[in-house]
């Protein structure tokens, strides 16, 4: 079933002489123009179109005209606008347009008027223009002929028509803005029923947060966020089985134990003829290494990479090598006391600030809102941001605040608190876990989030 998308509409405040859509979008099949309540203040008129500022002469139409006990016809050519509207004066008219086939680039385009006023002296017209012209059209100048405005009040809505038919199976599918948006919050398959040119967003899982040793004397480091790729222009096979993997978040720390929190899994697009798309996991969060100098200070590599609980060593994103970057670098320690930030898609972690007691844990690198639009049309994201890192944890008697998560889901780093868990399918980092004022009081670090695939196709 088609459906109606509607792309803009102006409501005149006072009179105007025209009135132009422009930049109109090639992603529809055909478009729709309602105008309601055309007035004019003198008398009867044709309004008509100019397409892309084209002012030659080449436009033409053909019209029927009936008032229910006469009617006309009549046709001209060779015009230097399209008069396929009407307006009454004094009578408030309304008008539908359908221009069809607009943004192909083979054949002229068509526009089929309809307009009609309640009043018992007016008639209805129905009217046929064309525009001698292969170029898609993307801008609609709107009048009435003559010099005449439109009075203050006029509306004017443009929409797109979208086939509304998705062209593949998998995944849940939202159908917006002449495209269909295929989300996968898990693992399944995605299959073609006809040959496409799709984008592709793929996100990996979360790493997650650090926890500190059993003597309680730091903050466990955020998560970082899970590897962040995009393919643009992908071609897809009819019938072809794609397998989708959206990569599990890494598990928190536990606070029974020391030592990083869990990296993230990857996910991955995988099919015949198509060359693998695959994302790392986020690095798992360090943890602070008093017990026996196990060297788990040091956030772990991924994506984005793990922020530190005890190390000044700069943990590395971007463990794929990936150009451009799937991810950034975490955060360090400050003072032994407050853990780092995890990376975040945009941003490396924080660097845990200030010094003690008044420490503050880093905070989590920025997600990216680069795809606002699909993560708004798919109820995905936060806020229109995704994949940011987790928050560092901060030891209380040492600190006066853990670290914020980024922007994007990542989880807030625990002050005397367990470090919270990602926002679920962002590929966002854990929050580092804090400990309290008392040796031993430790917190666990929070969950890293699963990932998350997105193909989108115009329809």
């Amino acid at each position: 079933m088609s459906t109606y998308i509607p792309l803009q509409s102006i409501t005149l405040t006072s009179t105007a002489t025209t009135i132009a859509f422009n930049n109109i979008p090639q992603s529809y099949t055909d478009l729709i123009l309602v105008t309601g309540d055309i007035l004019n203040p003198t008398n009867l008129a044709n309004m008509y179109f100019q397409f892309n500022d084209d002012t030659g002469s080449n436009y033409s139409r053909t019209w029927f005209e009936g008032s229910g006990t006469a009617s006309s016809s009549s046709r001209d050519s060779n015009q230097t606008s399209m008069k396929v509207g009407r307006s009454y004066g004094g009578n408030r008219t309304i008008n539908i347009f359908h221009f069809q086939n607009y943004s192909n680039l083979t054949t002229n385009k068509t526009v089929i008027g309809r307009s009609g006023s309640g009043d018992t002296s007016s008639s209805t017209v129905l009217s046929v223009g064309l525009w001698r012209s292969n170029a898609a059209i993307n801008k609609i100048v709107v009048g009435i002929e003559g010099g005449i405005v439109f009075s203050s009040g006029c509306t004017f809505t443009l929409y797109g028509i979208s086939s509304g038919s998705a062209k593949a199976v998998g995944g849940e599918v939202t159908i917006t803005g002449g495209y269909a948006y295929h989300t996968f919050r898990q693992s399944a398959q995605f299959i073609p029923t006809e040959n496409l040119t799709a984008d592709i967003l793929v996100i990996a899982g979360g790493g997650g947060g650090g926890a500190v040793s059993t003597q309680g004397y730091a903050g466990g480091g955020g998560g970082g966020a899970g590897g962040f790729r995009f393919a643009s222009s992908q071609s897809l096979t009819n019938g072809t089985l794609y397998t989708i993997t959206v990569g599990a978040g890494g598990a928190g720390k536990s606070k029974t134990s020391f030592g990083t929190g869990a990296s993230g899994n990857s996910s991955n697009v995988v099919g015949s003829g198509f060359s693998t798309f695959s994302t790392t996991g986020g690095g798992g969060g360090g943890s602070e290494s008093y017990d026996g100098g196990n060297g788990v200070g040091v956030g772990l590599r991924g994506g984005s990479a793990g922020g530190n609980g005890r190390s000044s060593t700069t943990p590395l994103g971007n463990l794929g090598g990936y150009s451009p970057s799937e991810g950034n670098n975490g955060g360090t320690e400050n003072g032994g006391a407050t853990g780092g930030g995890g990376g975040g898609v945009t941003g490396a972690g924080g660097t845990a600030t200030g010094s003690a007691p008044n420490l503050t844990g880093g905070v989590g690198g920025a997600g990216s809102n680069t795809y606002s639009t699909w993560h708004t049309a798919t109820n995905t994201g936060v806020s229109g941001f995704i994949a940011g890192g987790g928050g560092g944890g901060a030891y209380v008697s040492q600190s006066i605040a853990a670290g914020a998560g980024g922007s994007g889901g990542g989880g807030n780093g625990g002050y005397n608190a367990v470090g919270a868990n990602a926002v679920a399918n962002t590929g966002s980092g854990g929050g580092g876990g804090g400990s309290g004022s008392v040796s031993g009081n430790i917190f666990a670090g929070g969950n890293g989030a699963s990932g998350l695939v997105i193909v989108r196709y115009a329809i």
